[in-house]
């Protein structure tokens, strides 16, 4: 018997400081590539800081409803992430928590990792060296065994732009999935069965357009600052699209599972 396909439904949290419409470029570009990757995706933009009236809501109860999707990506923000910020802390906590809850993997693009490495306690701090550009990526022992990076090269490239790094206090070996020569790239924040929380400090939903546009107004908005000069060329195969894919993959397996258990 011929089984109906599973619609996937992703929700994409952006913590963007908004306009009174609209929502980031880079959350939408997340949310451009993740559909065109598979038709049965569905993705829905959730906007969380955009008004006074909002913000004086997440301050008395921090959290976004993530019931109703399959997974979640945490697109980042332009928020200050100092440890004065205890409203974004909270927020990212609450939705780390229910994600473990209800079973659902979470993934945090560029400042979504800061924001993940925040919300457990780990620093967040200036880069010497700024990046923009596509950069060498290697997995660690740790970064070949997790599912999200299923079917990537060990060495591979991938496309970065950001002036902040995480560090991981003393933990690296538990929890670094990727690095580059200048900063940790990828980190596992939980991993059981049921639920995968990771961070990318580089962007796999860029394309060479994307990628190209970004690095131009990257350059034009560091003002000279040196940026990391130990990048790749182009590449040919966009490997971040394949960690994405795996996301999606993963998500529609659960949703299986739960479709089956709950017949």
């Amino acid at each position: 018997m011929h089984k109906a396909p599973v619609t996937i439904k992703i929700g994409l949290i952006d913590f963007h400081k908004h306009p009174d419409v609209g929502v980031n470029e880079y959350t939408k570009n997340i949310g451009r590539t993740v559909k065109s990757l598979r038709d049965d995706t569905e993705v829905e933009i959730i906007k969380t800081f955009d008004n006074l009236k909002i913000k004086k809501q997440y301050r008395l109860r921090p959290s976004v409803d993530i019931s109703n999707y399959d997974a979640v990506i945490l697109s980042g923000s332009d928020y200050n992430h100092s440890h004065r910020n205890v409203l974004l802390r909270h927020l990212v906590r609450n939705i780390v928590e229910d994600a473990k809850i209800q079973h659902k993997n979470v993934l945090g693009i560029c400042s979504g990792i800061q924001l993940l490495a925040r919300a457990h306690g780990y620093e967040v701090r200036d880069l010497p060296h700024p990046e923009a550009a596509w950069y060498t990526m290697s997995k660690t022992p740790l970064g070949i065994k997790n599912p999200f990076f299923k079917g990537i090269p060990d060495t591979f490239p991938g496309f970065s732009t950001h002036a902040k790094e995480v560090v991981m206090n003393g933990v690296f070996d538990e929890t670094v999935l990727v690095t580059n020569s200048n900063c940790i790239q990828a980190v596992e924040f939980h991993h059981t069965e049921d639920c995968i929380i990771v961070g990318t400090q580089f962007h796999p939903e860029d394309t060479h357009a994307s990628a190209q546009e970004y690095l131009e107004e990257y350059e034009a908005e560091s003002k000279g600052k040196p940026l990391r000069e130990d990048t790749t060329q182009t590449p040919t195969t966009l490997y971040g699209h394949v960690l994405l894919s795996n996301f999606i993959h993963l998500a529609e397996e659960r949703k299986k599972k739960h479709l089956e258990h709950g017949r």
